[in-house]
């Protein structure tokens, strides 16, 4: 109802005199992105950018390809995944649509001596990752609930009393992955594509000396997730009492009104696990085999030297203190498990890394 001056004076729904009327109303409705920019792929991203470089010869004078012909060819025909792969960061992260469902039940009714109106209303909305990819052992989906609830009753006590009793109610629930969308949505524009083989048997895999997975669309799926609830609860008694008697349309009339509010928050925290992928030459066969290895989960990270050598490197705390017990574990299962790959020449540094690791004690 509009009022003077332009006002909106907002009514809530209440009972009319008959018998009981029950209405369900339901609806379905699908939200996506109309407008997503389309990424270059690996092979047009590396052999642009060694044009670019070539073009910039003309004025440095010098042109040094920052991509080789064979690694493009690979870029280009897909033949290896997991050294040389391509991702879409919009396909791979986001889904091309989610859902959103919303129900409301009303009822309504009454008769000269009270009338009353009562409502719930159910909302879902999902979130638009593609958490299908990965699974790190929790929801990493945003999702949001809300249930609502109303009553309203009018009571005509006397002729001339009347009051009317009011009560709404609100539950919000809301889950989201420990990562701010923003910074997610500007990763997924400007990470390169050829960065990292991406999800590799529920693993998250990074590519040597080019990858932080801490700052990369996939952290988003391994960083925990936190939880909101909210309620808020509203009540309101009114009492009018009729004095047409002393003056037409003249009414006194009375309100209590009760509001509360209160949120509730949950939060885990995770550093999840990444793998690096390797090429490790397999003695007995005499073929290369990729492997995944853990790296950079805690204060130690595994690298090869130069030549190829399995080598774990223990890093030690900013304070000094030496790495966990359980990241010690890590680190000496994995050169426990890579053992048989190794030449004896390898093996024998794996032992003195080995044997360095247990000397070292347990960090707090």
């Amino acid at each position: 109802v509009q009022g003077a001056n332009g006002v909106l004076l907002i009514t809530t729904k209440r009972g009319d005199i008959g018998k009981p009327k029950v209405s369900l109303s339901s609806s379905v409705s699908m939200t996506s992105f109309p407008f997503l920019r389309e990424n270059m792929n690996s092979y047009e991203y590396t052999s642009s950018f060694n044009k670019a470089l070539a073009y910039d010869s003309y004025v440095t004078g010098g042109y040094n390809p920052k991509f080789s012909d064979e690694d493009i060819e690979l870029y280009r025909t897909g033949a290896d995944p997991i050294f040389h792969p391509s991702i879409d960061w919009y396909d791979e992260m986001l889904k091309k649509y989610s859902w959103e469902t919303r129900t409301n039940l009303n009822i309504s009714g009454g008769s000269e001596r009270i009338k009353y109106f009562f409502s719930l209303g159910y909302l879902t909305q999902n979130g638009m990752y593609n958490t299908d990819i990965y699974d790190p052992g929790y929801d990493t989906q945003i999702k949001y609930r809300r249930y609502n609830m109303r009553s309203n009753f009018d009571i005509n006590i006397t002729k001339r009393l009347k009051a009317s009793f009011d009560v709404s109610a609100q539950l919000d629930d809301r889950r989201y992955p420990n990562w701010d969308t923003p910074l997610f949505m500007e990763m997924l524009s400007s990470t390169l594509p050829y960065i990292t083989p991406g999800i590799i048997d529920n693993k998250i895999v990074v590519m040597p000396r080019q990858t932080n997975v801490s700052f990369s669309p996939y952290a988003a799926f391994n960083s925990g997730w936190h939880k909101d609830f909210g309620n808020n609860l509203n009540g309101s008694l009114r009492l009018t009492y009729d004095l047409g008697f002393i003056t037409k349309g003249l009414n006194a009339r009375g309100v209590i009104s009760y509001k509360n509010y209160n949120t509730q928050s949950q939060r885990y925290n995770e550093t999840g696990i990444s793998y690096e992928a390797l090429n490790i030459k397999n003695e007995e066969t005499g073929e290369e085999e990729t492997l995944t290895r853990i790296v950079n989960t805690a204060k130690f990270k595994d690298s090869l030297d130069v030549d190829g050598t399995i080598l774990t490197e223990v890093k030690q705390g900013k304070d000094g203190a030496g790495i966990k017990l359980a990241d010690r574990m890590k680190a000496l299962q994995w050169l426990a498990d890579h053992m048989n790959l190794a030449t004896e020449e390898q093996r024998a540094k794996i032992e003195k890394t080995r044997a360095d690791i247990q000397r070292m004690q347990p960090g707090p």
